[in-house]
């Protein structure tokens, strides 16, 4: 399920695949009740990719936290490894459920951009979808859950 959705998500819009996720997955149905934040500072975001591992998610089972600052730039812990990094960062309320990071940072001495598209379940978690446009692996794609750590 999880691969044909990957094959989808490259070949159709965002908005769409959106849409088609969470009817084929039976994503809570409160998804539409509840609201994210308006501004990311002082909320780090606990990140899980919860694919498993191919070659086009090499970051299967990491789980990572994210903290923004108020001048648009943000911290990245991978927990699993310590491993740091840094970067510059824009976020948007696209609704008041789904809300758009798009990111720049040096991963591995590369160059990376990517968005993240948040979609909540409730207030303090929900599920993102990561999309890589530059950097180490291509294009690529992720799904995971994320947690709002107060």
């Amino acid at each position: 399920m999880i691969v044909e959705f990957l094959v989808i998500w490259r070949r159709w819009n965002f908005q769409l695949l959106t849409i088609a996720y969470l009817l084929t997955t039976g994503f809570s149905a409160n998804a539409t009740t509840c609201n994210l934040m308006n501004k990311l500072t002082k909320r780090p975001l606990l990140m899980e990719v919860t694919q498993p591992y191919s070659a086009d998610n090499p970051m299967a089972g990491v789980l990572y936290k994210m903290v923004f600052s108020a001048d648009g730039k943000y911290d990245y812990h991978i927990l699993n490894n310590g491993k740091q990094y840094h970067g510059k960062y824009r976020y948007r309320l696209v609704e008041p459920n789904i809300g758009v990071i798009n990111a720049q940072e040096e991963f591995e001495g590369q160059a990376t951009h990517y968005t993240i598209t948040l979609l909540c379940g409730n207030e303090h978690s929900g599920v993102y979808f990561y999309q890589q446009s530059k950097g180490i692996g291509g294009q690529r794609v992720n799904i995971g859950r994320y947690y709002i750590d107060k």
